[in-house]
């Protein structure tokens, strides 16, 4: 099952055999794990019957071992069904955000992929004392996306502005990230050049990181 460049990178992160897939879509990235020998059961769930349909369709197919249901966020699942990992892509921060406060089950791993509202949602999982395991960039269709690779831990992480905002895998020759700084810095741009001057503080914290950003990659 071929994958999108957003979703080859989320599948990367996956390490458990038991995963749910929260608003799974299609099913293309769970197919893509079974395909792979990567996991051994899977959740899909979906608030959209069609979507899920296409999912049980495709995994049917395959006859792999999975469940799946109609539903709200995590609202299906239970703790009976095993998961030790979760998936939520294609989803804002914000609602991400929702599904966690919402959830009544117990899944300590998580690969997010918010389609903004990064930030929020990353204060919120420290917050809740999940640690930020993995933090990257990645560009599909001149689109960029944030990935996390998030584990329930006992306490919480200390996580500056700085590596908050741009993550640390990044740093590691990314091949996007330079793209994305140069994208991110005519976006800063023009949002401050529209704001008054009363506002314009933390638009230019938020520059003023973006320069060293680009000072420690040399661009």
């Amino acid at each position: 099952m071929e994958l999108s460049i957003r979703l080859q990178n989320i599948a990367k992160l996956v390490d458990e055999r038991r995963v749910a897939d929260i608003g799974c879509d299609h099913g293309k990235l769970v197919a893509n794990l079974f395909e792979n020998s990567l996991i051994d059961y899977a959740f899909v769930t979906d608030i959209s019957m069609p979507s899920v349909q296409k999912a049980v369709k495709i995994l049917s197919d395959m006859k792999v071992h999975f469940d799946w249901a109609c539903g709200d966020g995590t609202e299906k699942i239970t703790n009976s069904h095993n998961i030790k990992e979760g998936i939520i892509s294609g989803m804002g921060g914000l609602e991400i955000i929702k599904i966690f406060k919402n959830s009544m089950v117990d899944i300590d791993k998580w690969v997010l992929q918010p389609q903004n509202n990064e930030i929020a949602l990353k204060k919120y999982l420290i917050k809740n004392k999940y640690k930020i395991v993995q933090d990257f960039i990645v560009k599909d269709k001149n689109i960029y996306y944030n990935i996390l690779k998030v584990e329930k831990t006992r306490h919480k992480q200390r996580v500056s502005d700085y590596r908050l905002m741009f993550g640390r895998e990044n740093f590691n020759g990314n091949e996007y990230f330079p793209l994305y700084l140069n994208y991110l810095e005519k976006k800063l741009i023009k949002i401050l050049l529209s704001l008054p001057r009363f506002k314009k503080g933390k638009v230019r914290k938020q520059i003023r990181m973006l320069k060293k950003a680009q000072k420690e990659m040399d661009i």
